[in-house]
């Protein structure tokens, strides 16, 4: 069973272009170039009509054949944006004490959003929560604008409160203030990772907040993935099922899954959620853009749902019928495909 590791989410989502007071966006004209594609032709072969009783199959397969996590694994961290500023010089620390833990900044994941949600405005605040409901911990060092917003977004949801982990500048330990007045109290009171964390800014000791990180380790136990309605599932469970379904097909592109969950969940599921939690898998590594059409393909990085042993033979001939149905498929899919995986 492989070991997911740590990964932690460095906080620069207050702030993904020059005009860091706004907190709803619109997609740049730079990034149409990874816009999805329409050309059908460029479909995955599983969601065409030829492939309807594979489709069928499939699908009635993924209700019962695995098992999931039953928490995220995500640490979220917010900070300055300064290379000076403590989210950096945590990030550092990370890279040299606990290598384990796997650093992605979800500007990327921002950058995702923006190639696939086409003209559709962005939410930053229901983006941060969603991905606090991925998150084992939320990491808030309290130095610049974004992160002073943060901590009372956070704070004043429930949800997050009870996992935010607050590192407040020392110097200012004594002073009323905003947040140690209102969030820090509330953190104290509603965080299982409580107290508020004191830290000598100008000479960081950042163990003391791996080590809070660390109270309560990941839970590694696992379930049977059950897939009934949509809204039963956890944020986590369809980020999982979203890489479950890039690593069956191979290569998709998001409006592939999108027509997948309309399949499994006949019609009852967010669309807006998909395409969320596709830019994070993408911002944090789990897959990668393949060709200009929209197209992703996973990486080295361990599928987070696993199948259960007594279906492990049924997904191998799963696997063997979708290779079958992409080398039947239009050349151009089948070449994409192949850049996708160094097939020569």
């Amino acid at each position: 069973m492989p070991d997911v590791s740590q990964a932690i989410i460095i906080g620069n989502i207050w702030a993904p272009t020059s005009d860091r007071s706004r907190h709803r966006y619109s997609a740049p004209a730079s990034v149409g170039s990874r816009r999805l594609s329409k050309r059908r032709k460029l479909d995955h072969p599983l969601i065409t009509k030829d492939q309807f009783n594979l489709r069928k199959r499939v699908v009635q397969f993924l209700s019962t054949a695995y098992s999931v996590m039953r928490e995220g694994n995500i640490i979220f961290v917010c900070g300055g944006l300064s290379a000076t500023d403590m989210r950096f010089q945590f990030l550092d620390y990370c890279k040299i004490k606990h290598p384990e833990f796997e650093v992605f900044f979800p500007e990327y994941a921002i950058k995702n959003y923006f190639a696939n949600a086409g003209n559709n405005q962005f939410n930053i605040a229901d983006f941060e929560e969603l991905i606090g409901q991925l998150s084992h911990a939320i990491v808030v060092f309290p130095e610049a604008a974004g992160s002073y917003a943060e901590t009372g977004f956070f704070s004043a949801i429930e949800g997050l409160a009870s996992k935010t982990i607050l590192a407040m500048d020392s110097r200012f330990q004594s002073r009323d203030s905003f947040i140690s007045i209102g969030p820090a109290m509330k953190f104290n009171a509603t965080s299982r990772f409580n107290d508020v964390i004191q830290l000598v800014y100008q000479n960081p000791d950042f163990e003391i907040v791996a080590k809070r990180i660390n109270r309560f380790p990941l839970n590694k136990n696992r379930r049977a993935l059950k897939l009934k309605a949509f809204r039963e599932l956890s944020t986590f469970e369809v980020f999982c099922l979203i890489q479950k379904l890039f690593d069956l097909l191979r290569i998709a592109t998001i409006d592939d899954i999108i027509f997948l969950f309309n399949s499994i969940f006949h019609g009852q599921f967010s669309k807006a959620k998909i395409i969320q939690l596709t830019s994070i898998l993408a911002g944090a590594n789990y897959i990668r853009p393949v060709g200009a059409f929209g197209h992703y393909t996973t990486t080295s990085k361990p599928v987070l749902l696993q199948v259960l042993k007594s279906y492990e033979s049924s997904e191998v001939n799963f696997r063997m019928e979708l290779a079958g149905a992409v080398e039947r498929a239009n050349p151009e899919f089948v070449s994409l495909f192949e850049e996708a995986h160094n097939v020569t």
